[in-house]
């Protein structure tokens, strides 16, 4: 998982995984549901969420990331 400061007041989250069968447990889970619950508790709008595609990585330390 990656937190990045996108703007003055707007935040980013990545998750990664290793298919689309992945990606969709978590997004589909018991811990998205529970946050999606307190969207309005939590945040000042609803979150946006948006899939991408990973075209390359490179991995911290020079090391070669997984599958490169």
């Amino acid at each position: 998982m990656v937190r990045s400061k996108l703007g003055e007041a707007k935040f980013g989250i990545v998750d990664t995984f290793a298919d689309e069968k992945g990606r969709e447990a978590h997004m589909n889970g018991e811990i998205a549901k529970a946050l999606f619950g307190k969207v309005r508790e939590l945040f000042v709008r609803e979150p946006e969420v948006h899939k991408f595609e990973i075209l390359a990585a490179k991995a911290s330390g020079g090391a070669k990331a997984h599958g490169a």
